[in-house]
């Protein structure tokens, strides 16, 4: 699968699953990617053009490591708001990746919804 298909097949994706999430919760969705650390400010967004944009930013590159980064990236922010009882709404994580995930330690993703 080439790179540019790979990135087209995860933008449909992406705006597939958008009217369903935006009907969920108004605010929007949120995307995080794993090989990017500057998507923090990727949140409350509601249209296929607001995806596109955060999506341009992003290029897929590296290794997978889905338990170590759902875990620090995801589900520690989500349990951080609910336990300070600021999390406003009921939560859908949704994964979706173009490669193969890299075996991690069994230990990485131990434990993740403590």
């Amino acid at each position: 699968m080439n790179l540019d298909n790979r990135n087209d097949l995860l933008a449909e994706t992406i705006y597939r699953i958008l009217p369903v999430a935006t009907r969920l919760n108004e605010a929007g969705v949120s995307l995080r990617f794993i090989n990017y650390n500057l998507d923090k400010n990727f949140d409350d967004l509601t249209t296929p053009k607001q995806v596109q944009s955060a999506l341009r930013m992003v290029q897929p590159a590296g290794t997978t490591r889905i338990g170590t980064v759902l875990k620090h990236k995801i589900v520690k922010p989500i349990l951080t708001k609910a336990r300070a009882g600021t999390l406003q709404s009921p939560v859908l994580v949704v994964i979706i990746t173009d490669g193969e995930v890299l075996p991690e330690p069994p230990k990485s993703s131990e434990g993740i919804t403590r």
